[in-house]
């Protein structure tokens, strides 16, 4: 970090560009300097009793802007599902380092319904709905390289969550929740570059990030860096130093330094 501003190209795109248009649509960058957009697109099917719906009632699209030819790339299904009543509430995508791709964690909402009569006519009634999340990696190619279910209702229940590639093999899967007080409380989980749990993301307890609740990934290294006190004049960051895994080796360095 040179402290230094850069000044970067600016533009408008817009999203009626594209081939299908987007029930919701959620942005990530891409490592040629282009633009990723990640969207779900719904096909409701009347529920008949008895009857059984091959056909797919949601499915999500990704496609990229590239710069270069100032255009949009034809769009890809990484995910489709027959379940009804569904709607992807968010979508957060980073680069993967180690596989050359992107990991995507999606965060859907179901909900469940009945008729009811309402003046000589029938309208629907939802009775509960609950979330489910799914990490799914795939190429620009359009090719899936994998997709599972997260389970831990710790990150179920959050109000955003992230998968980051670590620098040096390995990710980290991290949580906010965000407080009545205007900040967010975080946690989370470190994986290998196998996907398999090896510990949690360690931060000091019961932290407070205040708004925008910024975590920066600091390029070409293993740490963090989270904007943990905000005044006129400055802003405090810690400098949280995660696990490393090289050459299948685990390497532990973690370091708490505050700085102003």
């Amino acid at each position: 970090m040179t402290g230094k501003l850069l000044e970067q190209e600016n533009g408008t795109v817009s999203c009626k560009h594209l081939s299908l248009q987007p029930d919701n649509l959620f942005l990530f960058n891409t490592i040629d300097n282009g633009l990723g957009f990640i969207y779900s697109k719904e096909f409701p099917i009347q529920n008949n009793i008895g009857v059984v719906h091959l056909q797919p009632n949601l499915n999500v699209y990704v496609s990229f802007f590239r710069p270069e030819i100032y255009n949009f790339t034809e769009p890809f299904i990484i995910y489709q599902t027959t379940i009804s009543n569904i709607t992807m509430k968010k979508a957060r995508c980073l680069r993967d380092y180690s596989k050359f791709g992107f990991n995507c964690i999606l965060k859907f909402k179901k909900t469940s319904s009945v008729m009811m009569p309402n003046h000589r006519a029938f309208r629907p009634i939802n009775l509960s709905s609950y979330n489910f999340l799914l990490k799914i990696s795939f190429h620009s190619s359009g090719s899936v390289t994998d997709l599972r279910e997260i389970l831990d209702k710790d990150f179920v229940y959050a109000d955003s969550v992230i998968m980051y590639s670590l620098y040096h093999s390995g990710y980290a899967l991290i949580y906010l929740n965000y407080t009545k007080e205007g900040g967010c409380l975080i946690g989370g989980n470190i994986y290998d570059k196998d996907y398999k749990w090896y510990s949690p993301f360690i931060i000091p307890k019961n932290i407070l990030l205040p708004n925008p609740c910024a975590i920066i990934e600091i390029c070409n290294s293993s740490i963090f860096e989270m904007v943990f006190k905000i005044t006129p004049n400055n802003f405090t960051t810690i400098l949280i130093d995660i696990p490393k895994f090289i050459n299948g080796k685990f390497y532990l360095f973690i370091i708490y330094t505050v700085k102003v």
